[in-house]
This record gives structure tokens, sequence and C-alpha cells, in this order.
């Protein structure tokens, strides 16, 4: 995740505050709540990005008032103490302040007061902070600024930030404030079928005067003019009517003037009307090839203004690819919303079938339509099982998966060797509903990886998983467990965020192998939050809540990691020292592995050199993961607000290496697979060399990556090379080979494949 520096003005305010009301948003600012320890109440709590940070009330040290909040920690904790959701406005100017104490002096950096800016959906938009010039032991210090809340801001939280404190630090008369004289806000939006609608705005006045104005709504079809007048210090609701012919996307601009015309506030963006008809994915989508018929469910969203209701059909018919119908159905629609029907399709040879759907009036006229399909193909086609040694059999054949997320270019990803794709995109959707609205996305993704002959992990919806709610979860799978398409089903990061417990893992789990015992779960998710798990990696994955499990390697630069878990970094070093979540494991299910290819949000960032992308990937191989994964991130930005992903930047990414690499991987891939043997030895022993050996076809093939950023040479003896003759494959280099005894240099991070024959 990527932010952009707020604009942060030292006890600058943009409008004088005399002439401005100004209230304290946070709830209990002196921390006089009568609790006996622990954390204020009024919604304050602890949030730990690493190590154990604490909140208690302290009674002896206070600025004013009876108490004050003490926070301290671990010496490695990096948490934040937050306040409860602040309700802000876009634009909306904010002077926050409070006083801090330390009993250490220590580096300014340590603690500090932020605002962070969040949009509706929860993601951080922005954030301020201010930091002490100079922290001196046992003084209160003050602190304050204004900060603008960017465009998309719904809601603000206000935090003490503390970092590897020494000692404690003290927090007192904590204020927000928003100080801008007038705030705006739509409290609803329109329906979601196109017509006439009513939208509610609010606006504050903060002004000791009355506010005198208009308020000017303009869509793409019209603008409208409401006079409007607020009294001093209160708050008005202000009914607009607004129209929306169409179904599609409605840009809007919603502007408060005053009384000379001057714009004071101002928001913008899109309303969405949908189309009256909505075809869902035919559930199953592909059938297997046996005797007799099976059973299709067809489902559709029906969105329509209630009063237009009365009398809807909603009417499914089956053909052949010979347009010859095999079944057709009718069924009320009247209620709206979810409407759905059952038909059966001849199943005893491989087919494709269309399923066109309409809607219609009482009158019969047809109002919407839309269409999905159904195959019937062999269940071997898309069977993918997990073998004894950890590797999957797709089909019938053993595969080393070798994947990209957020992928596309799937011409040049398939010509490349990739086997494995994914896509953030099919992960959101409301729990309640009991069809996933992204599940069309999944069909038309699945489709294209079949059409080049790849493989897609589904992740399953997460709102869903959070809740519990595993209806739209049920649907996903039964509609799509038979796909060509389909490599594994997979779900991230909900107990590492601290978004759902493990027992809903557990949970997800038990369904998936109910009704798809012929896919794997592929669990991107750690057996507790992901803050219990800094120090001792060794017991990461819940093994009796997956089949396989994944997580990060992001680690470059390598000066920059700060051991932030959740970006699957480690503490930095000048080594590409592999995870230790793989290297120390006590887990038994197979491992995979997902290694950076994108920037971080840092001005330093970089992505990835050639020769670490080939050492990343090669020490990965050599400590044993079972599929192997290039992550572009999940819409992460750079420095600058940019895209920061591979496919973003793919000269600077070094796009055409990585597929290189990858066509040698997949090349590689029965070696990668076959047994690791022993008995081949390294002298001196230097743990800047990571090496292993697998035999294939009675070739012996050496895989040994240099960790380190220095030069290395190193000595491999093994009695298993007599009267064997060495290459070295994908490189123009040979090593000095006696016979007996192989003896070679590795630059920086270079990786060298043996092969003795």
């Amino acid at each position: 995740m990527s932010f952009s520096k707020a604009r942060l003005f030292i006890a600058a305010l943009l409008w004088p505050v005399m002439s401005v009301f100004a209230q304290n948003l946070l709830p209990d600012p002196g921390f006089e709540a009568d609790v006996k320890s622990g954390p204020p109440t009024d919604g304050w709590w602890v949030y730990n990005k690493s190590g154990e940070g604490h909140a208690a009330v302290d009674k002896k040290i206070v600025h004013t008032g009876k108490q004050s909040v003490r926070l301290s920690g671990t010496a490695d904790a990096r948490f934040v103490f937050l306040s409860p959701k602040l309700e802000v406005a876009s634009e909306d100017e904010i002077v926050f302040s409070g006083w801090l104490r330390c009993d250490h002096e220590q580096d300014t950096n340590r603690a500090g007061l932020v605002v962070m800016f969040r949009a509706r959906d929860g993601r951080i938009v922005d954030r301020a902070r201010i930091s002490p010039l100079q922290f001196k032991a046992d003084q209160w210090i003050f602190l304050k600024a204004t900060a603008k809340a960017p465009p998309r801001s719904a809601v603000a939280d206000f935090d003490v930030s503390c970092s590897n404190l020494v000692g404690c630090v003290w927090a007192d008369d904590v204020s927000a404030v928003v100080t801008s004289p007038q705030s705006m806000f739509m409290d609803t939006e329109p329906k979601p079928w196109p017509g006439q609608h009513e939208i509610t705005v609010r606006i504050i006045n903060r002004e000791k005067a009355d506010f005198r104005g208009t308020l000017r709504v303009t869509t793409d079809e019209r603008t409208s003019d409401l006079p409007v007048n607020i009294p001093r210090t209160s708050t008005k609701k202000l009914n607009v009517s607004v129209t929306l012919s169409t179904p599609g996307t409605h840009h809007y601009c919603i502007t408060l003037l005053d009384a000379a015309g001057k714009q004071r506030r101002s928001i913008e963006g899109i309303f969405h009307t949908s189309q009256p008809l909505t075809v869902f994915p035919a559930c199953p989508s592909y059938v297997n090839i046996a005797p007799g018929t099976s059973e299709i469910r067809v489902d559709a969203r029906v969105i329509v203004n209630p009063s237009e209701c009365a009398g809807l059909r909603l009417a499914a018919r089956i053909v052949d690819s010979a347009g010859k119908e095999i079944a057709q159905s009718t069924v009320d629609a009247s209620h709206g919303d979810f409407v759905g029907t059952k038909l059966r399709v001849p199943t005893a040879t491989e087919s494709a079938y269309t399923i066109s759907v309409r809607l219609l009036a009482r009158s019969g006229v047809e109002i919407a339509n839309g269409e999905t399909d159904v195959h019937v193909h062999a269940a071997a086609d898309s069977i993918v099982t997990t073998q004894p040694n950890g590797f999957l059999r797709v089909a019938g054949q053993p595969e080393f998966p070798i994947g990209l997320y957020s992928c596309s270019h799937y011409d040049e990803m398939a010509g490349a060797g990739f086997s494995a794709t994914h896509s953030y995109g099919v992960t959101v959707g409301d729990a309640a509903d009991p069809i996933n609205a992204t599940d069309a996305d999944v069909k038309r993704l699945l489709d294209k990886n079949a059409e080049y002959h790849m493989r897609m992990m589904v992740e399953l919806p997460r709102h869903a998983i959070e809740k519990a709610q595993w209806a739209q979860i049920r649907r996903r799978i039964k509609t799509f467990r038979n796909h060509p398409g389909l490599l594994c089903w997979g779900s991230e990061e909900r107990v590492a965020r601290s978004e759902a417990p493990l027992a809903n893992i557990a949970a997800l789990y038990k369904l998936v192998h109910k009704l798809d015992p012929n896919h794997p779960l592929v669990l991107g998710d750690t057996r507790d939050i992901i803050q219990h798990l800094m120090v001792d990696r060794r017991n990461f994955f819940p093994d009796q809540a997956m089949d396989a499990g994944i997580w990060w390697w992001y680690p470059i630069p390598l000066d920059g990691a700060d051991g932030e878990a959740l970006e699957g970094q480690e503490k930095a070093a000048k080594m590409l020292q592999p995870p230790s979540w793989l290297t120390t494991t006590t887990s038994k299910k197979p491992l995979w592995i997902a290694i950076q290819s994108y920037q971080h949000p840092k001005k330093d960032a970089r992505f990835p050199t050639p020769a670490e992308y080939r050492c990343m990937a090669y020490l990965s191989i050599i400590n044993n993961v079972r599929g192997l994964w290039f992550y572009t991130g999940s819409g992460q930005k750079d420095f600058y607000g940019h895209g920061a992903g591979i496919l973003n930047k793919p000269e600077e990414g070094h796009w055409d290496y990585v597929r290189k690499l990858v066509h040698e991987l997949r090349e590689l891939s029965p070696v990668i697979m076959s047994p690791a043997i022993s008995g081949v030895t390294q002298s001196p022993a230097n743990p800047a060399i990571q090496f292993s050996v697998h035999e294939l076809d009675h070739k012996l093939y050496l895989f040994a990556a240099n960790k380190s950023s220095q030069p290395q040479t190193t000595h491999f003896t093994s009695a298993a090379f007599a009267q064997k003759k060495v290459r070295v494959l994908y490189e123009e280099h040979a090593g000095n080979f006696d016979g007996s005894a192989l003896t070679d240099n590795f630059g920086p991070f270079f990786v060298h494949v043996y092969v003795f024959e």
C-alpha cells in the first residue's frame, strides 16, 4: 500500500479559528474515563504493526485533569493508539494536536501524532504526521498541525504513533477539530435502476453567521440549482432530485456556492445505475461426461423500479451447437432481485450449449436479455491433485506451477511458460448476496486461462469468509469446480490481518473439500494474527486448514527491509536470505512462494535486477517450494502514486527477462520435481552459497545460488561426479572441473545450473 505526502502546515490554519465554531471530534480527549487499567473507553484502541504495544491509564503523570494514557511496548514494537473513526468530508481542514511526554531522551521519530484519511471502503488514501523537533526526558511537549482531507475521504483516524520506543510515552489533551467554515456530505445516493431519484446532501455550517448561497448539482444530463440557507453553527439536510436515464456510469459534481457565487465546497464522483438484467454463469458451467442428463441452475439479477415489477417473468432457453432447443423454462420475476430456474442438459458426449435468458414484461414485451453457456467435457481434464512429493498433478500430468499475480498479457505469459494466474478483482462482493457479483469475471478469466492452456488460482470471496456467510462461496465452487481452467481455490490474509478467526478458515477448508475434492485449497494466511508471529515463524501456517501454504518474499531493496511481515519482508541484510517461514518451517504441507515483482512505495524503491529475480527463484526451489509465483501487487502504487507492478512498468521491471526466466524454469520443471539427492559436499562450507542436487534420467543437476552481494568462490565434490562431464546451462560459462571436483566463481546473486552426464 502506498501513501502520498499529506499537505501539512505546522500551526497554520486556512480560516481564522475565532470565526468558526470549533468542536473537538475526539471522545474523551483527556483520557479521563473511569477505568482501572488498559486502554481508555469510548472506542480508543491499540493496533500492533509489529511486536507488542500497550496502552494504560496513568493517574500519576498527567498534563491536565486526573489522568493520561501511558504507551509502552517491546523493543521491536511498532504500534498506534487509535481513536474511533471520525467523519470527515473531502477538502476538510483538520487541526490536530496533543501533548506528549517521554521518560527517556530519544530520537524524534519514535512517537508522533497522525491523522489517517480513509475512503468509504476503509482503504487509506492519505495521512499527515507531526513529530517533535526534540524529545527530552520528563518534559511535556505540545504538537499541533493542520492537514487537508484529500478527495475520496470519508472517515479519519487520529492516532498516537509509536515505533521502537525507549521507555514510555504519555499522551494527554489530544484534539482533532475541523476548521473549515462548511463541510458537505452526500448521505444517500440514487437507487441502482435508471430514472428520477432523490439524494440527500448534508451541509454543516460552522461559521458564527448564517450561510446563504446555492447548491448546484450537475450530472451528465442536467444542472440544477437549489437555494441554501443554513443558520449559524448548525447542520441542514437538503433533498435533491437527479435524473439518470440510462444504465451505466454517470459523472456528478455537487458544489456549494456562497451568495457571491464563490465555490465553498465540492463533491465529485460517479453514480452507477444497473442494467435491468444480469445473467450469472450457469451452475455448473462445466459438466463431466456421464450417462443421462445433468441439472443446470440458471440465475439472474433483476434490477428495475419496484413500481414496474408487476407481471415480470424470466424465460430461459437452452440450445445445442446446431441451434436445436434442448429445454426451456419461464418463472415469475415480479419480486425482482435474484431470480432463477433449473433446466437439464444431456451429458453423454462432449458438447457445448448456449443458454438464452430474457426478462419479459406482463405484456410479453422483452425488457432485456443475456446469455451464458454450459460445456460437457471429460472429467479428467479438470482434476488437480497433490502428489505424495507435494507437487501437483494436473489433468494427469505432474506440474510445478509457475504463476503471475494480477495477470494480463496472456499471449506473452503462455509463450513464456507461465502455467498459473490470479486476480484480486474476484475477491470482493457483498457477503449477503447469494451469488457473488464477480462470478461473471471468474468465468471470463477461467475461459481465458483454458484458451491459453493455463490455470487460475480462484480466490474465494473475502467478505463472505470474514462473516462466515457460505452461500455465495458454495455457489462459486459448484459453478466452477469442473472448469478446465481451474488450478486451485485460494484464500488470503483474513486471519493474518485479524479480519476473520481461524475457525472460519477451517470451516472454509472443510467446505471446499466437501464440494470439490478434485482441487486443493492454497492458503495465503497464517495460523494467528501476523503480529504474533514476528519473531518465530517456524509454526507459521495452519496445516489443518490448507492443502498448500503460500506466503510472500519482497526483499528489494535489501537495505530497506524493515521486517513488515504482511509485506513479505524480514529484517534488512546484505543477502537474499530466503524467508524463515520457508527455511525453518514445521509445516508438513507443501509450501509455495510469491517473489517480488513490484516496487515498494518508498522513494528509493526499485524492482529486482535480473540477477536478483533469478536468485530469488532458485533459492526458493533449493529450499523446497512446490510452486513459484511472481507477485506484481494488488494495485500497489509507487512513491509517486503510479502503478508499481511489473506489468505497469515492463521495461523498468525487466518483464522481458522475467519471461525468459520463466521459460527456463518451465523447461527445468521435470528436474525441479525430481528427487533431491545427497552425497555432494561443499568445501569449505560457505553460508553464502546454497545448493541442491537432483537426479533425472541418470543425470545429476546441481542448482547453486549466491545469496550475497559479494563475489564468492566454492568447490563441490562427490563420488557421483566420476566418469561424468559437466555443462553449465542457460549461460555462456564454464566452471573448473577435474573429474571429481567442481570449482567455480559466483558474482553477486549469481546462479549456476550444472548438469553432470
